[in-house]
């Protein structure tokens, strides 16, 4: 430790490089508030009842547990322009995390989140997200978010969801073709399923491409199904573009290789070191940064001039298709409701 951090039974203060974890020595230690200002760069885990990050850059390598709520504070006077505030481990907060109200430096975490009640805004996160309630606003999520209460998303971008309770907002856009919601799941506008392009082609700059395989979702792909486990006393509402897709072994190709690709983000730290060092060397802050700027100029419906894998639309659609294939009409009971 150097001379960086004021520290007593009641509170801990870091503006400077920390070797090390900061955890409790004596009990009553364990009731400590730990604060950690531009500068700090935590090099292990941390343990504290409340934490409190004011400005960037702030580095955590370890874990991080709050007994009481985790804050990220707006900019301080003493940031530093383009700094990041970055917790690299799992972070878990037992009664809140709120992070990144009115930021304008980076905000990342490399790892999972869990806490009763999260509201993240201008966040992005590289695991999954776990809560009772959770509000999400400018965020790119690459894992899930799951919560057993009520889940806002507004203009995100996130792999999946599953929540009793579902409020969105313009935009959302979901890596993977499903999502669920235990209460009914009203759409005012199109979600963006983003399942049938390539994370290695965005990541190569071919964001053109990417856009080109935007299949848009409604309320008519939300379908009412039985909970396969019998955790929910009723049905589940799912977002799915199960009905829509012909050609499953096409967007099952792609669908496994996107899936390969968010596991190893989602291993991030456990990599080993040699893939860990090919794969943080470029690819993953690319896929970041395209993931990011695709949510900013998310894709218009209009602009879409096709849709992939023999997504058809319509009932007139599937009937022109198969008419197309042996010349005759096919029978109602041949197409999709």
């Amino acid at each position: 430790m150097t001379h960086d951090s004021i520290q007593d039974s009641t509170r801990y203060v870091i503006s400077d490089h920390h070797k090390g974890a900061v955890l409790p020595g004596l009990r009553s230690e364990m009731r400590r508030d730990v604060f950690l200002r531009p500068g700090a760069d935590v090099r292990g885990g941390l343990f504290s009842r409340d934490l409190k990050v004011f400005g960037a850059p702030v580095t955590v390598e370890g874990s991080v547990y709050a007994r009481g709520s985790l804050t990220v504070s707006t900019e301080d006077e003493e940031s530093v322009a383009g700094g990041a505030v970055v917790f690299k481990g799992v972070v878990a907060a037992s009664h809140s995390l709120v992070a990144g109200e009115g930021r304008t430096s980076e905000l990342r975490f490399l790892g999972d989140l869990f806490s009763d009640r999260i509201k993240l805004e201008n966040a992005t996160v590289r695991g999954n997200v776990y809560a009772k309630d959770a509000i999400l606003r400018n965020c790119v999520v690459l894992g899930g978010v799951f919560c057993s209460g009520t889940l806002t998303l507004e203009n995100c971008l996130v792999s999946t969801f599953r929540a009793d309770r579902v409020m969105l907002a313009p935009e959302v856009l979901l890596l993977l073709p499903f999502a669920i919601s235990v209460q009914p799941l009203h759409l005012d506008f199109p979600v963006k399923i983003l399942s049938f392009g390539s994370l290695e082609k965005l990541c190569k700059g071919k964001g053109k491409t990417w856009r080109d395989s935007v299949v848009f979702a409604d309320e008519t792909d939300v379908v009412r199904v039985n909970d396969p486990n019998g955790d929910e006393p009723g049905d589940l509402h799912v977002l799915s573009l199960g009905s829509r897709i012909l050609d499953l072994d096409g967007a099952r190709e792609k669908i496994e290789q996107n899936r390969r690709i968010l596991e190893m983000i989602s291993l991030g730290e456990h990599l080993a070191p040699a893939a860990k060092g090919t794969f943080e060397q470029g690819e993953l802050s690319k896929i970041e940064h395209a993931l990011r700027e695709l949510l900013s100029h998310a894709p218009k419906k209009e602009k879409i001039p096709k849709v992939p894998f023999s997504v058809f639309e319509t009932r007139d659609a599937v009937r022109s298709a198969l008419q197309d294939l042996d010349g005759s009409a096919p029978e109602e009971s041949m197409l999709p409701d």
